[in-house]
């Protein structure tokens, strides 16, 4: 057994110096063969292609052109070129390539069991890297282990015999290196890249450096590794300049990853494993001009420059500084980031953060109209990525002298299956402390939400003090509509505000010490004011609301309750564009007195907004109103009631006065549209003569005392279009002076009229009256002064004064041409006041001449006073402003005596240049029916009446008359009386007393009658009087004169010359004859006589007349004192 043993083990020493001996024989021959020059190893191609696709990973081919080897200069060391090496991947695609690859091999590495190369160097070679789907790293010159963590693994390359035995050095030179991923399809390029690898004491030293070309853009990188053999570390130091960050988030984290889009430059400092964990890493990194994507919107970066610390162990970032400035803000940021995985390394779940800033400047011209600055920042929470979800759990922040601190959540989800992804949400609670003005609120608030309430703050809100805000926001995803309009409870912003001064309107007077609150929404805005002044105007629960803010241009409305003096409320509401007033012809100044109004002013929410575009609702109250200036100066006073505004109306419904003592119940309902028709005003209640003037018809002349009745006018309130009135008289007065007939209260009388309002007047196109003794019917019209201009009268009939038919028109000069027909007029009053020369004021029932008066009338009885009544009356008459011009009167009297009036020229040169002359065969008729002189019977004679010139006031007049007889004339009876002559006194009062002639002169003026020269003779008597007679109430008579009685032989030698002048004295008196005076009032005079006088020559009479002298003043005559002489006094009674 020991034999064979031994036997064995020779034969294997055999065998293993056979084998030592052939390996040196081979030895020797390569040596020597080497030192004759390279020696070509083609022979072991396959056996070192086969040993380098070992090393390769898992399918890939290498293929070798050829193989020499060489002796170095170095004693003992070889060189081993392999030429045209390449290397493919699995898809037969070449992964790298090298026209030579030189290894360096020592002899003695090899003799101390060092297996492997020395250095490897290759010049120009190509190398392709691809990152697989799988996420995993080939990298074609060596095979890397496949361990359950993902990322890059170089435990493998280190840990390799490769490089743990005889290796001291790699390096490519000049290497073309390129990169593909295959999940992006991204490849970059390194043409004249520079790498080694080198061992030194402590394990390996390696460099890469070289530009990258990444599509267009160039980058340059730098990276320096140090791995320590004995710690297992390798420490990277990478500087690189214009990397195109947006590629390397894409290549590495997918596409959504991109959120920048700008050149990287910086530099790094990591230690991980050959595993690939790291440990520990700092950056320092700036980003140059590109763009910043978050949230779907992209950003322009102007720079944004960060150093950060990153802890593995917590996968979290510190970040040291982060300074950026970017298209809407810049500043300046400290604090930590991290980063958490789920199985994908390509997508982080989500990002926490823990951030603060001392200040960043937000700059988004389309929001705010400057920068805005935000100081003392702290943000804390997480950002969840696949959710795209950032939830701030806390944040305190300072800015436009406001702290606010709360919580917020962002919203932006993705689509479902393809949809376009809903609009964002938002979730936020936050309290804020401090206040506001107008000035700072705007420069915080986004110019795109609630545009509509942010347009009138900027516009409206002139100034203000904001506070107590409070903000809360539920906005869901996708609750914006494709219009922008947020929800209405998806934002809520209350606040309180005082010493506010705001415009409801720009135009108008601003509201003034305004205080109260408001609140914004999601879609609406409401501002309530409890308390505010507007002018003179207070005003309590004011509101500015805007319902909607989208869609735009909806109604938006101001609401205030207004209480103060119905002019200031008025001159508010009748400012531009409201123009309240001014739209119905009335202005603010006509109002006095206390209202009360709740008033809503709607205009679309937009900035510029026509007057018709707006609308007004509201009520008002008010009482002892006035209005005044309506027509005519006429003033509506006492006025209590209400008012109901719409948008397109007014209505007001009052108690009132129209005027003095006439109270009124007045609806007045005002259209402001024309298409909406014509307004209308109903009134019923009393009127008196003031009434007319309201409708621009004068009535003073003829009316007096209430009226009642009922009206109702159509158009705006001071222009009416139309007017209905129904009237009953019942309780009035009512005067047709010029007829003499009065309507007495109490008899029944009513009227009805229509009337039509135009510019030039007013025409009542049908007009009734009716009543006991009265019936008018008719149409009329009226210039715009209220003066007559056309008349129809078919029918005016007026008991016991008048009978006719009457047409009247005004001509170009304002002259009014009247025709008259029918069979009765009264015409005695109309007389009088042409004689006595009134009309000149609106006295009751006088008569106004106006512009002038041309009549024509044909009457078949014309009444004048006392009973006179005349037949077959023919009348012309033209009378202008200042006076008569013509007059042509003819008529037969109750015996059928003619009577003519004709108007003629006097020839004079100075004074009256007319005349009125008539003549009669019955001069007593006319004196009574004329002058109302009763004592007058028969008679045929001359009257004629100058006329004075235009502004001197009354007439003058000469009568001369034959064969009249004087009866029952109560004067002429006392002063026969009172100068004995009982006779004569009995005859006055029975027979009468017949005068052979009668002549004087008289002139009448202001109510006074003077006459000159009257004389009367007779065969009974003659008397004579000079002096004057007050006509009417009140008047005072003072009448000087001389009775002769016996007249025809007391005047005998009167005729006689000289002694005759002597003896008799005046024409008209005797030898004997007494003197008298008259004196007192006209309605019952005092009368005295002379009896000296009757022994005195006629001459010396007139010195021993009495002189007493009665003023209007003077006392009755029962009270007066005895005259000097103590003349006869008659009796006062007989």
């Amino acid at each position: 057994m020991k034999k064979r043993a031994l036997k064995t083990a020779i034969i294997t020493l055999e065998v293993i110096a056979i084998a030592l001996a052939g390996a040196a024989a081979a030895f020797i021959f390569l040596s020597w063969r080497l030192g004759q020059g390279p020696v070509s190893l083609d022979l072991f191609k396959p056996s070192v292609e086969f040993a380098i696709e070992r090393r390769l990973p898992k399918g890939y081919d290498a293929r070798i052109g050829d193989i020499d080897l060489r002796r170095t200069e170095t004693r003992g060391e070889y060189r081993l070129a392999v030429n045209d090496l390449s290397i493919f991947s699995l898809e037969g695609r070449e992964a790298a390539s090298a026209p030579q690859v030189l290894m360096t091999f020592a002899l003695g590495d090899f003799l101390a069991g060092r297996v492997g190369p020395k250095t490897i160097a290759a010049e120009a070679a190509h190398l392709r890297i691809v990152r697989r789907e799988s996420l995993n790293v080939d990298i074609p010159i060596v095979q890397l282990k496949r361990p359950k963590d993902r990322g890059l693994n170089l435990s493998a390359l280190l840990e390799g015999r490769l490089l743990r035995n005889a290796f001291e050095a790699a390096e490519l030179s000049n290497a073309e290196v390129t990169f593909y991923d295959e999940v992006s399809g991204r490849s970059w390029t390194a043409p004249a890249m520079k790498v080694f690898v080198r061992r030194n004491e402590v394990g390996l030293q390696a460099l890469l450096d070289g530009e990258i070309t990444m599509g267009d853009e160039s980058a340059a990188i730098n990276v320096t590794a140090d791995y320590v053999e004995d710690d297992g570390v390798i420490n990277v130091a990478a500087d690189g300049d214009n990397f195109p960050v947006g590629d390397l988030l894409s290549t590495f984290y997918g596409d959504r990853a991109a959120i920048v889009d700008a050149p990287v430059s910086g530099d790094a400092n990591i230690a991980f494993t050959p595993e690939g964990d790291v440990l520990s890493s700092k950056i320092n990194a700036h980003l140059g001009e590109g763009l910043l994507h978050i949230g779907g919107v992209s950003q322009r970066i102007s720079l944004i420059e960060w150093a950060a610390v990153f802890d593995p162990n917590a996968n979290r970032f510190f970040i040291e500084r982060f300074d950026f400035d970017l298209e809407g803000a810049k500043g300046s940021v400290s604090g930590e980031v991290s980063i958490s995985f789920g199985d994908d390394i390509r997508q982080p779940e989500s990002i926490s953060f823990d951030l603060s800033s001392e200040e960043i400047v937000v700059s988004a011209p389309e929001q705010f109209p400057a920068p805005v600055p935000v100081q003392d920042i702290l943000l804390n929470g997480q950002y969840f990525v696949p959710e795209r979800r950032l939830a701030v759990r806390r944040m305190n922040a300072s800015f436009a002298e406001l702290a606010v601190s709360g919580n917020v959540t962002l919203l932006r989800p993705r689509g479902l299956d393809g949809a376009p992804s809903p609009s964002p949400g938002a979730i936020a609670d936050l309290d804020i402390e401090g206040s506001l003005d107008p000035e700072r609120l705007l420069s915080i608030w986004p110019k795109q939400i609630a545009t509509g309430a942010r347009d009138w703050v900027e516009d409206r809100l002139a100034s203000a003090h904001i506070d107590n805000l409070d903000f809360t926001m539920n906005l869901l995803p996708g609750a914006v509509g494709e219009d922008g309009g947020f929800p209405d409870d998806a934002l809520e912003l209350t606040f309180d505000a005082r010493d506010v001064t705001a415009y409801y309107v720009k135009e108008m007077t601003p509201l003034r010490g305004g205080r109260g609150g408001g609140v914004v929404r999601g879609n609406s805005f409401t501002l309530n004011v409890e308390s505010a002044r507007v002018g003179d105007v207070a005003i309590s629960r004011g509101e500015v609301s805007f319902p909607v803010f989208i869609p735009k241009w909806q109604p938006t409305y101001y609401r205030f309750t207004a209480t103060g003096r119905a002019e200031s409320i008025l001159g508010v509401l009748d400012q531009k564009p409201l123009l309240l007033l001014s739209k119905v012809n009335l202005s603010p100044d006509q109002f006095a007195g206390d209202a009360r109004a709740v008033v809503e002013v709607m205009r679309p929410n937009k900035r510029d907004v026509p007057p018709d575009e707006y609308a007004y609702t509201g009520t008002a109250t008010f009482e002892n109103m006035t209005l005044n200036d309506l027509i005519g100066g006429i003033q509506i006073r006492n006025a209590e009631g209400e008012v109901d505004l719409r948008p397109r109306s007014l209505t007001v419904r009052a108690d009132a006065s129209l005027a003095e003592d006439a109270p009124i119940e007045m609806v007045w309902r005002q259209n402001f549209f024309k298409e909406d028709g014509p307004s209308d005003i109903a009134i019923s209640g009393v009127f008196n003569s003031s009434a007319g003037d309201v409708f621009g018809i004068s009535s003073r002349q003829f009316l007096r005392g209430p009226v009642r009745f009922d009206a109702k006018a159509v158009g705006d309130l001071g222009d009416f279009q139309s007017l209905d009135l129904k009237a009953d008289f019942a309780e009035a007065v009512v005067t047709v002076g010029p007829l003499g007939w009065r309507k007495p209260k109490g008899m029944a009388a009513t009227g009805d009229l229509s009337m039509v309002f135009k510019e030039d007047g007013v025409m009542i196109d049908a007009l009734s009256v009716s009543g006991d003794g009265v019936e008018i019917s008719g149409a009329l019209s009226f210039n715009r002064d209220g003066a007559l201009q056309d008349a129809d009268l078919s029918r005016v009939y007026i008991s016991d004064s008048a009978d006719f038919a009457m047409t009247a028109s005004r001509d170009a000069n304002g002259a009014l041409d009247l025709t008259a027909v029918g069979p009765f007029l009264n015409a005695g009053p109309m007389v009088t006041q042409i004689l006595e020369g009134a009309g000149e004021d609106e006295e009751e029932g006088s008569l106004n001449w106006g512009p002038g008066v041309s009549l024509q009338a044909r009457i078949d009885e014309i009444a004048l006073r006392n009973g006179v009544v005349y037949r077959d009356g023919a009348l012309d008459f033209n009378r202008n402003a200042a006076r008569l011009q013509a007059l042509d009167f003819s008529a037969f009297g109750g015996d059928g005596d003619p009577l003519r009036v004709t108007m003629a020229l006097t020839g004079a040169s100075e004074g009256p240049e007319r005349a009125l002359e008539a003549r009669t065969s019955a001069i007593g008729e006319l004196m009574r029916g004329v002058f109302g002189i009763d004592s007058i019977e028969g008679g045929e004679g001359l009257m004629l009446i100058a006329l004075h010139q235009p502004g001197v006031p009354g007439f003058a007049g000469e009568l001369e008359a034959r064969n009249l007889q004087i009866v029952e004339a109560p004067l002429l009876a006392r002063i026969f009386s009172a100068g004995s002559l009982d006779g004569l006194a009995n005859l006055m009062s029975g027979e009468g007393i017949d005068f052979d002639y009668a002549y004087g002169r008289f002139d009448y003026e202001e109510g006074v009658v003077s006459v000159d020269d009257m004389r009367a003779t007779g065969s009974s008597v003659g008397i004579t009087a000079d002096g004057r007679v007050g006509v009417g109430p009140g008047g005072v008579t003072q009448l000087n004169g001389a009775v002769a009685p016996v007249y025809a032989l007391n005047s005998f030698l009167g005729n006689a010359p000289i002694i005759g002048d002597i003896l008799v004295g005046k024409e008209g008196e005797g030898i004997v004859a007494f003197n008298y005076s008259v004196s007192g009032e006209t309605s019952d005079p005092s009368v005295f006589v002379n009896p000296l006088s009757v022994l005195t020559p006629g001459i010396f009479r007139q010195l021993m007349q009495p002189s007493r002298t009665t003023t209007p003043e003077a006392a009755p005559a029962d009270e007066a004192p005895a005259p000097e002489s103590e003349p006869v006094e008659e009796p006062a009674q007989q």
